[in-house]
């Protein structure tokens, strides 16, 4: 589908949410009740599995998105409302009167929920995923927006100096032991840079080739000659060095690494 998931940030699950009027306390009193769900949802399978295994009975009315569904519970085409609990919430918050309806308490399905981006954009991708490393443990060491600047520098744990950047950390390279304010820029400019590269399509592809002759050139100086052109850049090539000559007749070359002539000429005349 294009899209891919960075990690976890919490775990989310279907309930229900329905009018007080309705005199219910729990899903399972909700037998031969009608249902808002949005079409398309992985709800509708949950919902269905649910009232099956139960040995329940229920009447479906679908709608293209949440809000439709939630106003439908609203105008009473419906008896309950389903989707994840945090969106009952938030439906519930919208409505006219939020305190005629309540969340019953159970929870019938395990929704794991968390950032998701593009496929292929394996830059943003780790970004987005030790960002999401870095809040939960965070939020572990009780380390807020309030409080980061306080953390790092009157912190004695050296977890928390080094997520808060502050000055009691352990040895390592400065620009590994930046703490948020670090991890912030360096992600800043990895996405301008990002960005730019989106703007410009050419440029990455044209750096890449680039690196790739160099490397090339490197390790075959006379054959990279030909291979580069093709990519349109033209290198100054470097010819093979010349072969040792031999010190005296019918002896190698006397260097550690042998010379063309030493390795492809035959005795030479008069050697013999």
């Amino acid at each position: 589908m294009g899209l891919v998931f960075t990690g976890v940030t919490y775990y989310d699950g279907i309930g229900f949410l329905v009018n007080n009027k309705l005199g219910v306390t729990g899903a399972k009193q909700l037998d031969g009740a009608t249902v808002c769900i949005q079409a398309g949802t992985t709800t509708e399978l949950n919902v269905s599995d649910y009232f099956r295994t139960n040995g329940m009975k229920y009447t479906p009315i679908t709608f293209d998105t949440a809000d439709e569904s939630a106003k439908g519970l609203e105008a009473g085409r419906c008896d309950v409302l389903t989707t994840d609990q945090s969106g009952l919430y938030a439906q519930r918050i919208k409505m006219a009167h939020p305190d005629e309806f309540v969340v019953l308490p159970e929870v019938i399905s395990k929704e794991p929920l968390g950032p998701l981006v593009r496929k292929g954009d394996d830059e943003w991708f780790s970004i987005v995923k030790w960002t999401l490393f870095a809040m939960l443990n965070a939020e572990e060491m009780g380390i807020t927006s309030q409080n980061v600047e306080e953390q790092a520098k009157s912190t004695q744990n050296p977890d928390v100096a080094r997520l808060a950047g502050g000055r009691r950390r352990l040895r390592q390279r400065p620009e590994a032991a930046q703490g948020l304010g670090g991890a912030d820029r360096q992600a800043s400019g990895q996405l301008r840079r990002s960005v730019r590269a989106q703007y410009r399509p050419g440029q990455r592809a044209e750096d890449q080739a680039r690196a790739q002759c160099a490397v090339e050139q490197r390790r075959h100086p006379v054959r990279a000659a030909g291979s580069i052109a093709l990519r349109g850049v033209t290198p100054t090539p470097r010819p093979f060095p010349q072969p040792l000559r031999d010190t005296a007749p019918g002896r190698r070359a006397s260097s550690g690494r042998r010379g063309l002539h030493a390795l492809f000429a035959g005795p030479r005349p008069g050697s013999g």
